[in-house]
């Protein structure tokens, strides 16, 4: 077909279906950088051993597991869950995203509601405070 047609048209893709996979994966790995910040943090917070912090720590553990075993391939924007295949994905997109965005939005709205719960404490340990000795 290249020796048939030079000059014509070399290739024959559809630039919005590869460039907008690109996208999402950008997208996905953005989200994937936010967890493991927040991971990270926790994971800074918890080498403090602050007390009373305790049940806020295993409250994020217990956030994590669950998240964990949903079983998504992190890396596979195509993929509607652990194991989907792309017509999952399509299908998931037109519902309103896939099934990873939609335990990615309950993870963050746990990590919310904890980091709340973290500035309560926080307020509450310092409610105390009258000396910095």
């Amino acid at each position: 077909n290249l020796l048939a047609f030079p000059k014509g048209k070399q290739f024959d893709f559809s630039e919005s279906q590869i460039f907008g996979k690109f996208d999402r994966f950008c997208r996905r790995v953005l989200v994937l950088m936010d967890i493991f910040s927040t991971i990270r943090q926790f994971r800074a917070l918890a080498s403090h051993k602050l007390e009373g912090i305790e049940s806020l720590l295993v409250q994020f553990s217990q956030t994590m597991i669950s998240f964990r075993a949903k079983g998504h391939n992190l890396l596979n924007v195509d993929s509607n869950s652990g194991g989907g295949t792309s017509a999952n994905a399509t299908a998931g997109a037109a519902n309103g995203g896939s099934k990873f965005d939609k335990d990615f939005t309950e993870f963050t709205n746990k990590i919310d509601t904890l980091e709340l719960d973290l500035q309560k404490f926080v307020d509450s340990s310092f409610e105390g405070t009258t000396s910095i000795k």
